[in-house]
Protein backbone atom coordinates (compact mmCIF):
# COMPACT_ATOMS: atom_id res chain seq x y z
CA UNK A 1 0.00 0.00 0.00
CA UNK A 2 1.39 3.38 -0.97
CA UNK A 3 1.10 6.07 1.68
CA UNK A 4 -0.17 9.41 0.42
CA UNK A 5 1.17 12.24 2.56
CA UNK A 6 -1.66 14.57 1.43
CA UNK A 7 -4.45 12.15 2.40
CA UNK A 8 -4.95 13.54 5.93
CA UNK A 9 -5.33 17.06 4.57
CA UNK A 10 -7.92 16.06 1.99
CA UNK A 11 -9.69 13.84 4.52
CA UNK A 12 -9.76 16.73 6.95
CA UNK A 13 -11.12 19.11 4.33
CA UNK A 14 -13.80 16.60 3.34
CA UNK A 15 -14.87 15.74 6.88
CA UNK A 16 -14.66 19.23 8.38
CA UNK A 17 -15.18 21.85 5.66
CA UNK A 18 -16.31 24.48 8.19
CA UNK A 19 -13.37 24.06 10.58
CA UNK A 20 -10.36 26.30 10.04
CA UNK A 21 -7.38 25.04 12.09
CA UNK A 22 -5.64 28.42 11.91
CA UNK A 23 -8.56 30.28 13.48
CA UNK A 24 -9.58 29.43 17.04
CA UNK A 25 -13.02 29.75 18.64
CA UNK A 26 -12.65 32.18 21.56
CA UNK A 27 -15.38 32.85 24.09
CA UNK A 28 -18.03 35.28 22.93
CA UNK A 29 -18.68 38.57 24.69
CA UNK A 30 -21.83 37.15 26.30
CA UNK A 31 -19.98 34.05 27.54
CA UNK A 32 -17.22 36.17 29.07
CA UNK A 33 -19.74 38.51 30.72
CA UNK A 34 -21.67 35.53 32.07
CA UNK A 35 -18.54 33.92 33.52
CA UNK A 36 -17.38 37.19 35.09
CA UNK A 37 -20.85 37.84 36.54
CA UNK A 38 -21.18 34.34 37.96
CA UNK A 39 -17.71 34.57 39.53
CA UNK A 40 -18.62 37.97 41.00
CA UNK A 41 -21.76 36.49 42.60
CA UNK A 42 -19.73 33.55 43.92
CA UNK A 43 -17.12 35.94 45.32
CA UNK A 44 -19.75 38.16 46.93
CA UNK A 45 -21.38 35.18 48.61
CA UNK A 46 -18.05 33.85 49.88
CA UNK A 47 -16.95 37.16 51.39
CA UNK A 48 -20.38 37.80 52.94
CA UNK A 49 -20.41 34.29 54.36
CA UNK A 50 -23.72 33.67 52.61
CA UNK A 51 -23.88 30.05 51.50
CA UNK A 52 -26.99 30.65 49.39
CA UNK A 53 -25.39 33.46 47.33
CA UNK A 54 -22.16 31.50 46.94
CA UNK A 55 -24.11 28.41 45.88
CA UNK A 56 -26.10 30.40 43.32
CA UNK A 57 -22.87 31.88 41.95
CA UNK A 58 -21.28 28.44 41.71
CA UNK A 59 -24.37 26.97 40.01
CA UNK A 60 -24.44 29.86 37.52
CA UNK A 61 -20.73 29.45 36.80
CA UNK A 62 -21.05 25.71 36.18
CA UNK A 63 -24.12 26.30 33.98
CA UNK A 64 -22.36 28.95 31.88
CA UNK A 65 -19.23 26.83 31.46
CA UNK A 66 -21.33 23.81 30.51
CA UNK A 67 -23.21 25.79 27.86
CA UNK A 68 -19.99 27.30 26.47
CA UNK A 69 -18.30 23.91 26.32
CA UNK A 70 -21.22 22.22 24.59
CA UNK A 71 -21.64 24.75 21.84
CA UNK A 72 -21.91 22.85 18.54
CA UNK A 73 -18.99 24.57 16.82
CA UNK A 74 -16.69 23.90 19.77
CA UNK A 75 -17.68 20.24 19.95
CA UNK A 76 -17.04 19.79 16.22
CA UNK A 77 -13.69 21.58 16.53
CA UNK A 78 -12.67 19.37 19.48
CA UNK A 79 -13.61 16.26 17.54
CA UNK A 80 -11.56 17.50 14.57
CA UNK A 81 -8.59 18.22 16.84
CA UNK A 82 -8.81 14.74 18.33
CA UNK A 83 -9.02 13.05 14.92
CA UNK A 84 -6.38 15.20 13.19
CA UNK A 85 -3.74 16.18 15.76
CA UNK A 86 -1.16 16.72 13.01
CA UNK A 87 -2.88 19.88 11.78
CA UNK A 88 -1.45 23.25 12.81
CA UNK A 89 -4.13 24.19 15.37
CA UNK A 90 -4.32 27.79 16.53
CA UNK A 91 -4.91 26.66 20.12
CA UNK A 92 -1.65 24.70 20.22
CA UNK A 93 0.40 27.61 18.96
CA UNK A 94 -1.13 30.35 21.09
CA UNK A 95 -1.39 28.42 24.37
CA UNK A 96 2.18 27.16 24.42
CA UNK A 97 3.64 30.56 23.60
CA UNK A 98 1.95 32.32 26.48
CA UNK A 99 2.51 29.86 29.34
CA UNK A 100 -1.22 29.54 29.91
CA UNK A 101 -1.04 27.20 32.89
CA UNK A 102 1.21 29.56 34.84
CA UNK A 103 -0.86 32.67 34.15
CA UNK A 104 -4.22 30.99 34.83
CA UNK A 105 -2.95 29.58 38.09
CA UNK A 106 -1.61 32.98 39.10
CA UNK A 107 -4.93 34.67 38.34
CA UNK A 108 -6.88 32.06 40.33
CA UNK A 109 -4.48 32.29 43.29
CA UNK A 110 -4.90 36.08 43.32
CA UNK A 111 -8.71 35.78 43.16
CA UNK A 112 -8.79 33.24 46.00
CA UNK A 113 -6.32 35.23 48.11
CA UNK A 114 -8.27 38.49 47.71
CA UNK A 115 -11.52 36.76 48.66
CA UNK A 116 -9.99 35.05 51.69
CA UNK A 117 -8.37 38.27 52.87
CA UNK A 118 -11.61 40.20 52.38
CA UNK A 119 -13.53 37.55 54.34
CA UNK A 120 -10.91 37.42 57.10
CA UNK A 121 -10.37 41.16 57.65
CA UNK A 122 -13.90 42.47 57.09
CA UNK A 123 -15.74 43.57 60.19
CA UNK A 124 -19.49 43.22 60.54
CA UNK A 125 -20.01 46.89 59.62
CA UNK A 126 -17.74 46.82 56.56
CA UNK A 127 -18.43 43.30 55.29
CA UNK A 128 -20.81 44.53 52.56
CA UNK A 129 -18.21 46.97 51.17
CA UNK A 130 -15.49 44.33 51.26
CA UNK A 131 -17.81 41.87 49.50
CA UNK A 132 -18.69 44.36 46.77
CA UNK A 133 -15.02 45.29 46.30
CA UNK A 134 -13.96 41.63 46.13
CA UNK A 135 -16.77 40.84 43.67
CA UNK A 136 -15.79 43.71 41.36
CA UNK A 137 -12.10 42.75 41.59
CA UNK A 138 -12.96 39.11 40.84
CA UNK A 139 -15.09 40.09 37.83
CA UNK A 140 -12.28 42.28 36.44
CA UNK A 141 -9.68 39.54 36.86
CA UNK A 142 -12.04 36.97 35.33
CA UNK A 143 -12.59 39.30 32.36
CA UNK A 144 -8.83 39.64 31.84
CA UNK A 145 -7.93 36.02 32.64
CA UNK A 146 -5.92 34.03 30.10
CA UNK A 147 -8.13 31.53 28.35
CA UNK A 148 -11.16 33.80 28.78
CA UNK A 149 -9.79 36.94 27.17
CA UNK A 150 -8.91 36.58 23.47
CA UNK A 151 -5.97 39.00 23.83
CA UNK A 152 -3.94 36.22 25.46
CA UNK A 153 -4.47 33.84 22.55
CA UNK A 154 -4.14 36.36 19.71
CA UNK A 155 -1.16 35.64 17.52
CA UNK A 156 1.10 38.53 16.69
CA UNK A 157 1.97 38.54 13.02
CA UNK A 158 4.52 40.66 11.27
CA UNK A 159 2.11 41.61 8.48
CA UNK A 160 -1.26 42.94 9.60
CA UNK A 161 -4.08 43.32 7.09
CA UNK A 162 -4.58 46.85 5.84
CA UNK A 163 -1.18 48.08 7.06
CA UNK A 164 1.44 49.44 4.70
CA UNK A 165 4.63 47.38 4.75
CA UNK A 166 7.97 48.64 3.36
CA UNK A 167 9.12 46.64 0.35
CA UNK A 168 12.58 48.14 -0.12
CA UNK A 169 13.67 47.96 3.52
CA UNK A 170 13.78 51.76 3.85
CA UNK A 171 13.15 52.87 7.45
CA UNK A 172 11.03 55.85 6.41
CA UNK A 173 9.27 54.60 3.27
CA UNK A 174 7.54 56.74 0.70
CA UNK A 175 4.17 55.66 -0.78
CA UNK A 176 6.02 54.12 -3.75
CA UNK A 177 8.05 51.90 -1.37
CA UNK A 178 5.07 50.35 0.39
CA UNK A 179 2.68 47.55 -0.38
CA UNK A 180 -0.92 47.53 0.80
CA UNK A 181 -2.41 44.22 1.92
CA UNK A 182 -6.18 43.97 1.89
CA UNK A 183 -8.10 41.74 4.26
CA UNK A 184 -9.77 38.83 2.52
CA UNK A 185 -12.89 37.65 4.33
CA UNK A 186 -14.25 34.18 3.77
CA UNK A 187 -17.81 33.27 4.52
CA UNK A 188 -18.12 30.43 7.08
Amino acid sequence: MIYNQHAPLTSFAQLYPDVDPARGKPLTLFERLSCAGALAILSFGCVMGDVLAAGIGLALLLFVLYLAGNQTQRRIRKEARDRFPGQQWAEDQSLTLKNLAFWMTLFWVIIIAVNLLAFWFATAESRLYFAIGAAVFTAILAWLMPGFNPLWSARRSAVKPGVAVPVSGVSNPSPQDTAEFKRVETQP
